[in-house]
């Protein structure tokens, strides 16, 4: 990982209301874009806005998809953003990360909640991509509760794990639950790891921004909207073994061959 400069978004994004979103979407990029921003990231489902009850959904060829693809070349900056996708006869709630350089991942939620259940279809794929700075995973929402996934993301060479959410709810309440557990994702793996939450309405959204030692680097739970913009120095390099406790990598160091994961 080299030095990367993210920009984490929180944003009102409402169902339904494509062209309006991806408006807002563009004014961001074009502002993460001047300032030399690397990675921006938006919530979940942000293009198409996200519900779980009667949701607009789109597929992967929409104008609006392949548009926010060539913005992320002609600003040279990696985008990572969601739509809710029309695959045949499923429906999937889809992250995108597009690369400056035309590289695409395509990531399909593989943890529903229980509403998301009776209208998406899981994905059975966990995968990485690597851009020009560092290896992106990710991880929406309510797969932050599941450390599989987190360490799956780390043994496919992650380095920054986002989690866009789209959770209802006061941002104070959003940070308080996301101490549980976002903390612990970045340190038991060693990553950075960057969340961010829709708005749905003033005083709720949540940024976070957490270093590879589980310590809160950056945040906003103001409840309004709003772009963070955060420089994560370099990780050190994986041939590092240093014997100093404060600096362990506690990920070399595990047996997963003696660990029963069924």
């Amino acid at each position: 990982m080299k030095d990367t400069r993210v920009a984490i978004v929180q944003m009102e994004n409402s169902p339904g209301m494509l062209s309006d979103n991806l408006s807002k979407m563009k004014g961001y990029m074009s502002g993460a874009s001047k300032m030399g921003v690397d990675i921006i990231c938006f919530p979940e489902g942000c293009l198409t806005g996200y519900t779980s009850s009667d949701p607009m959904s789109i597929k992967r060829d929409d104008p609006s998809v392949k548009e926010i693809l060539a913005l992320s070349s002609e600003e040279h900056m990696a985008v990572i953003f969601g739509f809710i996708e029309k695959d045949g006869s499923d429906t999937f709630v889809t992250q995108v990360v597009a690369l400056p350089s035309g590289g695409v991942m395509y990531y399909r939620k593989t943890h529903l909640g229980v509403r998301e259940r009776k209208c998406f279809t899981e994905g059975d794929i966990i995968d990485t991509i690597a851009s020009e700075k560092a290896v992106i995973g990710l991880q929406l929402c309510w797969e932050a509760h599941m450390p599989e996934v987190s360490t799956t993301l780390r043994n496919k060479g992650a380095e920054i794990i986002f989690m866009p959410h789209s959770m209802k709810g006061p941002a104070d309440r959003r940070r308080s639950v996301w101490m549980k557990y976002i903390p612990a994702r970045a340190y038991d793996n060693g990553v950075y790891v960057c969340a961010c939450n829709s708005m749905k309405g003033e005083g709720t959204g949540g940024i976070m921004i957490v270093d590879r030692h589980g310590d809160v680097i950056a945040e906003d739970f103001s409840g309004k909207e709003t772009m963070m913009i955060k420089d994560l120095p370099a990780l050190p390099k994986e041939d590092v073994y240093p014997d100093d406790m404060k600096e362990a990598n506690y990920f070399l160091r595990r047996r997963p061959g003696i660990y029963d994961l069924h």
